[in-house]
C-alpha cells in the first residue's frame, strides 16, 4: 500500500516538474546587452551598440522594465522606480544612491 502511494506521488511531482519546465521555456523574458545594460528588448537578438547577442534578464515582460515618470530612469524592480519618482518630485532631482539601481541612463527632455 506504501509503496503504491509513493508512485502515485512520484508520478504527480513528475509531472509538476514538466509543467514547471514548460512555463520556464514560454519566450516571455526580457532580453540585455552584457556590455550594455541599458539596453532591454523584449525579444532576442543583437545589441544596437556593439552587435553583441542580447541575453535573458531572468525578468518577466510583463513585470518590467519600470520607468520613473518623472525623470524616466529604468529599474528592474518597481520598488525603486517608486523610490525614485517620490525623490524626484520632493527634490526635484535624481538620488545617486537610488539611480545606482538603474538599468538605463534614459532621462526625459523637455
Amino acid at each position: 500500500m506504501r509503496s503504491v502511494r509513493l508512485r502515485k506521488l512520484a508520478g504527480i511531482l513528475t509531472e509538476m516538474c514538466s509543467m514547471i519546465n514548460k512555463m520556464d521555456d514560454a519566450d516571455n523574458k526580457m532580453y540585455t546587452c552584457p556590455m550594455h545594460p541599458d539596453v532591454v528588448r523584449d525579444h532576442p537578438g543583437r545589441c544596437p551598440d556593439c552587435g553583441m547577442n542580447l541575453v535573458p534578464t531572468g525578468m518577466p515582460s510583463s513585470e518590467g522594465p519600470y520607468q520613473c515618470p518623472e525623470c524616466g530612469l529604468h529599474y528592474n524592480e518597481k520598488e525603486w522606480a517608486d523610490k525614485c519618482e517620490v525623490w524626484c518630485k520632493e527634490h526635484k532631482s535624481c538620488n545617486l544612491v537610488i539611480t545606482s539601481h538603474a538599468i538605463e541612463n534614459n532621462t526625459k527632455t523637455s
